[in-house]
């Protein structure tokens, strides 16, 4: 089987995660967007943003991501530490840790991250959480 026919068929299963910052100047906070992406529809299927990026958080947002889930899916991260300690395989998902300091192994995140900011984020002053949270809508 090649490389191109294995993606193809499993591309269902694929998702993407990561986080991104995003300042907001006038109360004084950076917050952290948490998303998973599926590489198949380019949709977000799971966001939520937060203050503080810890472990329990992300673990509580895969919670979340697996709760109708019927398949396993192929979650593919960078090696952040809220994403390296977790326990994928208790949850039934099968992660794939991509290199350091490679940023094209997950090109579907960073793309939308990039995206994200050029279209919507560069253009309005975030002014709370809650803002934050209707922009992402």
């Amino acid at each position: 089987m090649t490389w191109r026919k294995f993606i193809a068929s499993h591309m269902k299963s694929l998702f993407a995660m990561d986080f991104l910052t995003v300042d907001a100047p006038l109360c004084g906070k950076r917050f952290y967007v948490f998303f998973i992406i599926c590489l198949e529809t380019r949709k977000i299927v799971r966001f939520r943003a937060t203050v503080r990026p810890e472990r329990a958080f992300v673990r509580n947002q895969l919670y979340g991501f697996m709760y109708d889930r019927e398949n396993t899916p192929c979650l593919i991260h960078d090696g952040s530490g809220e994403f390296v300690c977790q326990r994928y395989d208790c949850l039934g998902i099968k992660n794939v840790r991509i290199s350091p300091c490679s940023p094209n192994m997950n090109a579907f995140a960073e793309r939308f991250i990039g995206s994200l900011r050029r279209e919507c984020l560069n253009n309005f002053i975030i002014f709370s959480y809650d803002h934050l949270c209707s922009l992402l809508r």
